[in-house]
């Protein structure tokens, strides 16, 4: 039991981190919430960013431009799914999903929207939130639900790699480097609260 939690903490923890490099897609975006959860508020902006347009040049790749943009790899590549990844068509018009739709944080200044593999974190008394794309852990292993703290921060982590999968990687402990899965950032959350 401890090391299936151990495991959740995990993938908790790689769930929560922003995989893309601070990009003009991120924010601040302005926004005004529903002033109720009752009714219709015409005066409510929950909608950022806009659509953009690139034209594919050669030597591009759709990792790079996702997290050129502010976005999740799976972001484009459900857009794109018959290009190849590395070899995108060089002249190609591709239109750039970088309009969200932000969910109420109901007075939380972290929302993170699994389904949508993006991170919310709201400022400024809620009138601003930056927008992040999520990598999400091991498919295997429910993400917990719930509501959690961060309570440990890290830049370029090293990642304490499960027993279950020291054997696959040939070690226990990953550096910091482009092979982490955990990226340049981790949050640890609380767990269980």
């Amino acid at each position: 039991m401890a090391i299936l939690r151990r495991m959740s903490l995990i993938c908790l923890a790689i769930l929560i981190l922003a995989a893309a490099l601070p990009a003009a897609a991120a924010g601040p975006y302005h926004l005004r919430l529903p002033d109720s959860s009752q009714g219709c508020d015409p005066e409510a902006l929950t909608v950022v960013g806009s659509i953009q347009h690139y034209r594919i040049k050669k030597g591009d790749d759709l990792l790079e431009l996702a997290r050129d943009y502010g976005l999740g790899y799976s972001e484009l590549g459900v857009m794109y799914r018959r290009w190849d990844p590395f070899l995108p068509p060089a002249g190609a018009e591709m239109i750039v999903p970088t309009l969200w739709i932000v969910p109420n944080n109901h007075g939380n200044q972290i929302i993170v929207n699994t389904g949508e593999m993006r991170l919310y974190y709201f400022i400024n008394n809620n009138t601003e939130v930056y927008t992040f794309p999520i990598g999400m852990g091991v498919l295997d292993f429910r993400t917990p639900q719930g509501k959690f703290r961060v309570i440990e921060k890290k830049v370029n982590p090293t990642w304490h790699i499960p027993k279950s999968l020291q054997a696959k990687y040939g070690m226990a402990e990953m550096p910091p480097g482009e092979d982490n899965p955990l990226g340049e950032y981790k949050l640890t959350l609380s767990w269980g609260d």
